[in-house]
């Protein structure tokens, strides 16, 4: 009869713990890889959106109304993510993308778009959502689009309220 020798229990127990140390390696890695590849979908999302409302601005700047800040050093209009998808800046699709782990595009998002007075060159675009109150709010007051129809609150006010003059401009 032939000696027949095979693995020990220690044996097997040894090579097992390794295979899970490469396994855990590889799972953790791949786990990092996917969450970057997420963070970055998120932020290629908020920046064609706002490409595309500088798109829009640049190309119907001249019929919209802008405010001034209280310096004038600058301009700056809100865009809806809705107004985008309307002129056809944006597929209607990009409601379903998100722009964090949580947070979905939503049409009422607004695009806060400021420009030099003089030069009329765009030279700050951000992307905004309730999250971000201040912006947000002051976006809600300054542009609602509806149609053909953009309503733009009165450059001259102070303080945001409830109730603002509105200047009704067609195309």
């Amino acid at each position: 009869m032939k000696n027949k020798r095979g693995f020990t229990l220690i044996e097997l127990l040894a090579v097992i713990v390794v295979i899970a140390l490469i396994l855990g390696i590889v799972i953790y890695f791949a786990v990092n890889v996917i969450d970057k590849s997420k963070d970055n979908t998120y932020k290629v999302t908020v920046n064609e959106i706002e490409k595309n409302a500088g798109n829009y601005l640049s190309e119907n700047g001249d019929r919209l109304s802008f405010v001034k800040n209280k310096d004038n050093t600058y301009e700056y209009q809100c865009v809806t993510v809705e107004n985008l998808i309307d002129y056809g800046y944006l597929d209607i699709s990009v409601t379903d993308s998100y722009i964090d782990s949580v947070t979905k595009v939503n049409k009422n998002d607004f695009i806060y778009i400021e420009r030099d007075i003089n030069t009329k060159a765009i030279t700050k675009t951000k992307y905004v959502n309730s999250n971000e109150e201040e912006l947000f709010t002051l976006c809600e007051g300054v542009i609602k689009g509806s149609g053909n129809i953009i309503f733009t609150a009165n450059p001259d006010f102070d303080e945001w309220s409830k109730y603002k003059d509105v200047t009704i401009t067609y195309k």
